[in-house]
């Protein structure tokens, strides 16, 4: 009887992910087909509030804007990674601990062993992304709304490749944190 209960954890888990990289596909759809431009500034702290005022996010706000959707982050929780910090910034007291592991990591990427659906904060880079798995060959994917999704690589720029993507550079920088989601 052990075993039909494992295959069953292992639907729902296979269920919860295809959720969770579902969300991360149709935010950056979104946030391409609505315009959205790469800002630090005049963001807001929901996807709904930023279609209606400033159609504007980084890759902190893209996470947190997937976070809230899937449940792991309450409507307008947002956080983020300082550029040349070890700590997170949140704008809400406590991690919905039910919903996820926050994990001090402070590696070199290249020797984390990442989960596909990783929330990942990278230290000295100020950047956050999303781990999608890999690729036929081996690489690391990513869902990233950093400046390099844009247009122009810089702030202001309108978003075009915020979906599942290589980024072999982040092998050599270092992981500060994973957010993982429980249950997936």
């Amino acid at each position: 009887m052990a075993k039909p209960a494992q295959v069953h954890a292992s639907k729902a888990e296979s269920a919860k992910m295809a959720r969770w990289m579902s969300i991360c596909s149709s935010m950056a759809d979104n946030i391409e087909k609505k315009h959205f431009v790469y800002s630090n500034g005049g963001t807001a702290r929901t996807y709904n509030s930023a279609v209606k005022r400033s159609r504007r996010s980084n890759c902190a706000l893209y996470v947190s804007w997937c976070l809230q959707k899937y449940g792991a982050l309450g409507s307008g929780q947002t956080f983020y990674i300082r550029r040349g910090s070890s700590s997170i910034r949140k704008n809400f007291g406590h991690w919905k601990k039910k919903k996820v592991q926050v994990i001090r990591v402070n590696k070199r990427a290249s020797r984390v062993n990442l989960k596909k659906g990783d929330v990942v904060l990278w230290s000295g880079l100020g950047h956050t992304n999303i781990y999608a798995g890999k690729n036929s060959s081996g690489e690391r994917l990513w869902f990233d709304a950093g400046k390099a999704a844009t247009y122009g690589h810089h702030s202001g720029s309108r978003f075009n490749n915020i979906g599942k993507k290589t980024q072999g550079y982040l092998n050599s920088k270092t992981v500060s944190y994973i957010i993982r989601i429980k249950g997936l």
